[in-house]
């Protein structure tokens, strides 16, 4: 599956969305964009 990950609240460069969110996603397998 292709996830796209968007934020408006978060800065882009938060630990929570950045290395954790994503991190999982692609270990599960998934694609991922970030925007």
């Amino acid at each position: 599956m292709h996830v796209v990950v968007v934020t408006v609240v978060h800065n882009p460069r938060d630990a929570r969305i950045r290395y954790r969110q994503i991190r999982a996603l692609l270990e599960a397998g998934h694609e991922v964009t970030y925007i």
